[in-house]
């Protein structure tokens, strides 16, 4: 299921997935809207037990709100392209940040990424938090550094704040269990500070 709705009130959308999950989902999801010139401002990430996914994603505006429903429609053809292998987001999103860089103005004030990886907070999952500039494919580099380290993300919070964004992962590492290892939680910060830091 892909359904969008507009939240005039608020002033943006909210995008409905409802799908299996399959390693990579959320990082593709991140990567198409990045592509189609959308904003995720927050986020809800669940994932349950029966493996299913119910993802509700409030966005920015399309472009054009007089063709919105052609412009959903070609985001959800762009995912069934990636999923199915015939769309690659590294290459897209490579071009972007390429286009983005020549036309970027005055930037804010830096913010310094920062990676906090807690396993105090949950009783079942490791809660990593990023802290960051907002850029194009942002949500994309984190899902893919979380994918290549073979953590599942369960649950998790996106929230973005004018150019800056506070994202919250509860993961399980590939036996389904938290990461208690202090070199694997190092690697895992080392990994998405670099990534942060050298896109």
């Amino acid at each position: 299921i892909f359904d969008t709705r507009e939240d005039k009130e608020i002033g943006c959308w909210e995008l409905i997935v409802v799908t299996y999950d399959e390693p990579g989902l959320f990082m593709n999801i991140a990567g198409v809207l990045a592509i189609n010139n959308i904003n995720i401002l927050s986020a809800d990430l669940n994932v349950f037990k029966n493996n299913i996914v119910v993802d509700v994603l409030r966005v920015s505006n399309p472009p054009d709100p007089l063709f919105a429903k052609e412009f959903w429609d070609k985001v959800a053809h762009d995912l069934g392209q990636v999923m199915s292998g015939r769309l690659s987001l590294d290459y897209r999103l490579s071009l972007k940040k390429q286009k983005s860089s020549y036309l970027s103005g005055p930037k804010v004030q830096d913010q310094k990424p920062e990676v906090t990886i807690d396993n105090n907070s949950s009783d079942f999952y490791t809660v990593t938090e990023v802290i960051a500039n907002d850029r194009v494919g942002l949500l994309y580099d984190i899902g893919a550094t979380l994918l290549n380290l073979r953590l599942n993300i369960v649950f998790a919070k996106i929230a973005t704040h004018k150019d800056q964004v506070a994202d919250i992962f509860y993961v399980l590492n590939a036996q389904s269990e938290k990461i208690w290892d202090p070199d694997q939680e190092q690697e895992i910060r080392m990994a998405l500070l670099s990534r942060l830091f050298c896109p």
